[in-house]
Formats: structure tokens, sequence, C-alpha cells
């Protein structure tokens, strides 16, 4: 589809935000709806979604955007989506500077997790009412599957998770991790601004029920000078095999008023902290056992008394590297 001089003006004079919605046209236009996030959240999204819309949504500091089919929505408007969202998708990365959204497909009555999360949606599950079969439930925190009820929904009413003349049975229990009253970057903010106990530092943030948050080193060149910035931001590849947190503390932060957990923070122990521990340990005449050092500690250790770590070594190659610098300051 080209589009005339007059959308193309229309584009470039469109103001950015990091949540958008967009309404999918027949025509393979997308035309922008004047809505908050705030807005958007209530209802689970009604006052905006409906059975037969395709719409787009932007969440710029999840790094999504969403592409939402109403469950009646014609076959077409579906697939034109994926394209459209894809030229957003680039329309924001140049036009914007945004952060390169993924795209994610989100059909009504099966929206995944991570969508309701992002917004606070309640999940539904409906079933027809010829449907005698017990329905499947989600299960969050092992909790039992509710009490089966039912209750007829009026033809009149509108609803982004469940389609109409259907009967709507109860959600499972809310998950113990809730991020519905707040955004994701509130929570962060409010975590970050709480005092760290003494000898540890930050390691990973846990928001939500799926959002892991690490610290991000970007690297900028401002007056000819290097200069590097940390931002915590989501991490996009998470380690497949099980972990043991070693030598880490965990600590939760809760929202008194819901009753729910808003996050759990890793922190570890500073390189400082860790040396004072294995040396206390050990003795001070004793040799220290580096092996019982992080990766991340003696790359600190190292970087703090100017030893040269080559990228491609690794934990026993920089463990004799400390060694011999340990050598030559005892010597």
């Amino acid at each position: 589809m080209y589009l005339t001089n007059s959308q193309k003006k229309n584009k470039m004079s469109d103001t950015y935000s990091t949540f958008m919605i967009y309404e999918l046209k027949n025509t393979g236009e997308r035309e922008r709806l004047n809505i908050t996030e705030q807005e958007f959240r209530q209802n689970n999204g009604s006052k905006v979604l409906n059975d037969s819309q395709v719409a787009l949504i932007v969440k710029e500091d999840l790094r999504r955007i969403y592409i939402w089919n109403g469950a009646t929505s014609p076959v077409r408007k579906k697939f034109i989506a994926s394209r459209v969202a894809t030229e957003l998708q680039q329309e924001l990365i140049f036009s914007a500077k945004f952060h390169r959204c993924k795209i994610v497909s989100v059909d009504q009555g099966d929206e995944p997790q991570e969508f309701l999360n992002a917004f606070g949606f309640k999940p539904q599950i409906t079933a027809k009412e010829e449907d005698n079969k017990q329905p499947q439930f989600a299960i969050l925190n092992n909790s039992p599957p509710p009490i089966k009820t039912q209750k007829v929904v009026p033809q009149t009413q509108k609803s982004s998770l469940y389609t109409k003349n259907k009967q709507v049975l109860t959600k499972p229990s809310k998950s113990l991790i809730d991020t519905t009253s707040i955004s994701q970057k509130e929570i962060l903010t409010k975590v970050l601004s709480v005092k760290l106990p003494d000898d540890y530092k930050r390691a990973h943030i846990l928001i939500g029920n799926n959002t892991l948050y690490g610290i991000i080193i970007k690297k900028a060149e401002i007056f000819g000078k290097p200069v590097e910035e940390t931002e915590w931001e989501p991490l996009k590849k998470l380690p497949k095999e099980v972990i043991e947190l070693e030598g880490h503390k965990l600590r939760v932060h809760f929202n008194n008023e819901n009753n729910t957990i808003e996050a759990i923070e890793v922190l570890e122990m500073t390189t400082t902290a860790t040396q004072k521990k294995i040396e206390k340990e050990v003795g001070k005449k004793q040799e220290i056992d580096y092996n019982k050092w992080t990766v991340n500690h003696l790359k600190e250790y190292c970087a703090k008394n100017n030893i040269n770590v080559p990228s491609s070594y690794r934990k026993a190659q920089i463990i004799e590297l400390v060694k011999k610098f340990d050598i030559s300051q005892n010597s």
C-alpha cells in the first residue's frame, strides 16, 4: 500500500509517546486513538477494544508492539496487521528514536499472560453454553481452580477479553506478585530508592510475574572522551539452566494496600566484602582461595588493580593472573 502525500505529512507530524494505540482500518491504514494508558487500563480495555477490531498497541517501556485481534475481526485485517506493525516498528526507530520493539500477536480470548500483566488486565475464561465439559483453568501460584459459577453477559456490553452471548466463568485467584496498580517503571524507581545493606550491591530485580531487570552498560563518546552510563532495563536473554544464588541475598518489596509482592531484589556482596569474608574464613596469613570468587568478582578485582584481562580468558586463567599479581605485590 502506498501512502499519499497527505498521509505521509500526517505521519511526519505525529507526536510519539511511549504508549500509543492505533486502530487498523479496512483500507489497511492505521488511525491513532486519543487515549491515555490509564484510561486504556480501565475495565480490561473495553473502552477501546472490541470483537471486530484489529489494533496496534505500542508499549515502548516493555519494547513491545502488540497486535490485538478481535474474535470476529476480518481475516484481511489480521493478514495485513503484521505488515503495518512492521512499518510502525521501523518508523518509531528512525523517526522517534525508540528502541526496537518486538511485535507480539494477541488473540481475543487467548491473551498471553505477558499482555495481561502489561496493562493490569484480569484473565477471563469463556465457554459456550452448550459446552458442558470441565474448562481448563490457568493456575497461578498453585492456587486451586475456582468454583464454577455462571454469569450471563448482556449483548449490549462490550468487553476486550470475551465475546458476546457467552457465559463467563470466575477467574483464578490473583497472582502473588502483582503489578496492576502501578507501572513497572514506577516500581523500579521505588525499589532503587531503598537503601542497600552494607557490603551488598544490586545484581537483578524481578518485577511482576516475568520481567527480570539488570544493569545495562551503555558506552558513548562526549568531547572525544569515552563515557559509560548504566541503566536498569529488562533482560532480553536469560540463562537456560537453573542457577543457585550462592553468596546472594533476596529482598522482597510488598504493596501493603493490595497485599501483594511488587518486586524481588537479588543482592550480591561487593568485591571488597567478599574478599574480607574469605580472608576472615581462611585467615590473613593463608593463601586466598580465588576459586570461591565469582567471575564478576575476579574481574572487578582486576579492574581495581589495573590487571589486564583478555576478553577470551576464562575463570581459571583470570585466577592465574590474580595470583601472579599478588606474588608481585608481596615480593
